[in-house]
């Protein structure tokens, strides 16, 4: 027995894509044969699948697509509460396949002689080793020609021996003498017998929940998305740069990483998360308690990581939208210059390290750009600012921060290990408010949309009915006959469920933001920010279309979208 693996998936790869293994056998000429492909959670004996596949007319290949047994083993992973960076189990299968083979195992044998001890027969061949071996029933049959017809039937082997140098086993059946003309030789009743080739085994392959387009996943390369090998690695979303996001919003980020060792929740490892804004940097660790849960395993696993950036990361705060009047501008007695006012300032409790050289715009100094003095913050309403006050001709004025946009790369030690994306900040308002969706996009990652302007909200009711009967018999004015009452109802409404939808407008986009957009029309799993929290929604509208600024100066889209769970009313 030999396998050949011709062709398989890559060692990273998205479940919902193809996920063929192609596979070859010097043995597939057997009779009844089949090629045997078991999938197991990876580094495990749980048996997740097990093909057997008939070899394919033109080469005799075997071919198994693994992709539904696989996807199956994924779920959604969405949780709405900030957590920072955390392992998300239920998005990826990490798993191992074993090849095989059955067939019915046939041994061509040619002739019988007699063995010297026992006076029993002997039964070799002069081209193959026999397969059999002690305490096997076989059955013989010989070829046209034979007068020995008590050598065809079932036999019990007792040894296997050599016969000058060729293979054979004595068998339970005295010698007879007489010609033999050799024949073929099987197990009794003919059954398969499967053969597992551990040289070709495959194991620690890993998919997560991506499906990446037709045309695309002919250039899909998991090089791109490893960090552990390419410092430009890319995160597993499609989110172009310069996507907008609110400050509201929620949104998960996926990376993988083939060889993060770390203990689950108490491990540690240099990978951290580098978030510049316009007003500074922060840099998030991502190992200790609260920040990540990786897998404690060695290289070859995966990592996938959440990051939530939604305001704050833990206590720092990432929106800023500051204004603050400085009524008194003056030296702070080493000669950098004091702002104090008569409310206390927005930067008064930011003292942590993590955070450097935050930028202050100031109005009154025709208009310069100053940077806060470290943690130096004398009380709530004061702040020190990196600036001789011998420069400074305002004596009042205001002080202002506003997020514009921020970028996120993730670095290992000073090295970084992936692309920067970069995420504009929207803090425009409209009359309609905001109506944020989250949804997970093609490579498993989920990420809001955000609809400003009109919006339409609408209730489909459904409802069932029936009619009863009306009235019985009664004695209101002293007779008995029939009577009914006015308050008596006939028809009645049972089962009635509202359906909520709602018909959404964006702000003006960009090609990029409106070509990305497109995903949230397919996605499986899309969700509305109501009251605060997370509600499962489905998407009604069937159709988008792409639009550019040659065919259309100014993109905008809309959606309809259902909610997923039915209002029931109380029925009497």
């Amino acid at each position: 027995m030999a396998i050949t693996i011709k062709g398989r998936p890559e060692n990273f790869t998205p479940a919902f894509n193809p996920m063929y293994f192609y596979i070859d056998s010097n043995q597939k000429n057997q009779e009844a044969f089949k090629y045997v492909v078991d999938i197991y959670s990876a580094g495990t004996a749980d048996l997740l699948a097990s093909y057997k596949l008939f070899p394919r007319p033109n080469d005799g290949y075997g071919v198994a697509d693994i992709n539904q047994i696989i996807r199956s083993n994924i779920s959604e992973d969405l949780n709405p509460i900030p957590t920072g960076g955390r392992h998300i189990p239920n998005i990826y299968v990490n798993y191992d396949v074993e090849f095989g083979e059955e067939y019915i195992v046939t041994w061509d044998w040619f002739d019988t002689i007699f063995e010297n001890t026992s006076g029993l027969t002997i039964v070799y061949s002069t081209g193959s080793t026999t397969p059999f071996v002690t305490g096997d029933f076989i059955e013989l049959q010989q070829n046209a020609g034979f007068d020995v017809p008590a050598y065809n039937g079932v036999f019990e082997v007792l040894s296997a021996v050599t016969v000058s140098g060729f293979s054979g086993v004595i068998i339970n059946q005295n010698f007879i003498a007489g010609a033999t003309v050799g024949g073929t030789s099987f197990y009794e009743g003919k059954p398969k017998s499967i053969f597992i080739d551990n040289s070709k085994n495959i194991f620690d392959f890993r998919a997560w929940n991506g499906a990446i387009g037709h045309q695309q996943f002919m250039q899909f390369n998991p090089t791109n998305y490893n960090t552990v090998v390419n410092n430009n690695a890319l995160f597993l979303t499609n989110v172009p740069n310069g996507y907008r996001v609110r400050e509201s919003n929620t949104m998960r980020l996926n990376f993988y990483s083939s060889s993060i060792v770390t203990s689950a929740n108490t491990g540690s490892t240099s990978y951290s998360i580098q978030l510049l804004t316009n007003h500074g940097q922060y840099n998030l660790p991502l190992s200790g308690i609260g920040y990540v849960n990786v897998i404690d395993a060695g290289p070859g696993d995966i990592t996938i990581n959440e990051e939530n950036w939604i305001n704050d990361f833990g206590i720092f705060p990432i929106f800023r939208n500051y204004c603050w009047q400085a009524t008194l501008i003056q030296d702070d007695g080493t000669g950098l210059t004091l702002f104090s006012g008569a409310t206390p300032s927005p930067w008064a409790s930011l003292s942590d390290a993590e955070f450097v050289d935050e930028v202050i715009n100031f109005v009154g100094n025709n208009g310069q750009i100053f940077k806060i003095n470290g943690d130096s913050i004398p009380d709530a309403n004061s702040v020190i600012l990196q600036q001789a006050f011998a420069d400074m001709t305002a004596t009042s004025g205001i002080l202002s921060q506003t997020t514009d946009n921020y970028s996120i790369q993730l670095y290992s030690g000073v090295t970084a290990e992936s692309s920067a994306y970069t995420f504009n900040v929207d803090w425009s308002q409209t009359r309609y408010g905001n109506i944020e969706l989250v949804f997970i996009d093609r490579l498993g990652s989920y990420v809001p949309a955000n609809f400003t302007l009109q919006n339409v909200r609408s209730e489909n009711i459904n409802r069932d009915s029936y009619n009863q009967i009306l009235g019985n018999l009664g004695n209101i004015d002293g007779s008995i006959k029939w009577q009914y009452n006015s308050w008596e109802r006939g028809k009645k409404n049972i089962n009635t469920t509202v359906t909520q939808q709602l018909e959404l407008t964006s702000d003006w986009l960009t090609e990029a933001e409106a070509y990305y957009l497109r995903e949230l029309y397919s996605s499986p799993s899309v969700f509305i920010k109501d009251f605060g929290q997370l509600w499962p929604v489905n998407v009604i509208s069937n159709n988008y279309q792409i639009q550019t600024k040659n065919n259309k100066k100014n993109i905008q889209i809309k959606i309809v979208i259902e909610y997923s769970n039915n209002n029931i009313i109380n029925n009497v």
